[in-house]
């Protein structure tokens, strides 16, 4: 387990330690705050179970891999070149 898991009492869920250093370290202040609010509790059994399907598989799909300098949260850091990232996707491929 990652050393910034804070797990609950019952060993089922967790939460971030220090969420604006995990998933925010670049964003404004204020944004950082209204996310970190938004936090809720996440059940570990994500991070355990096995994989049983993707949708991956079937709806096109991408990732933006943050290869530029941003924290956990690009679209909330840096939304202009998320989105510019999304219009160049779209744009460059052909859905049927």
């Amino acid at each position: 387990e990652p050393d910034w898991w804070l797990t609950s009492d019952d060993g089922y869920t967790l939460l971030p330690d220090e969420p604006r250093r995990v998933f925010y370290g670049d964003c404004q202040p204020d944004v950082a705050a209204r996310a970190e609010a938004a936090l809720v509790p996440h059940r570990k059994d994500a991070f355990r179970q096995e994989l049983r399907a993707v949708a991956w598989r079937e709806v096109p799909s991408t990732y933006v891999i943050c290869g530029v300098e941003s924290s956990h949260s690009p679209f909330l850091s840096r939304p202009d070149d998320v989105c510019a990232i999304i219009r160049h996707v779209l744009t460059d491929t052909a859905f049927p």
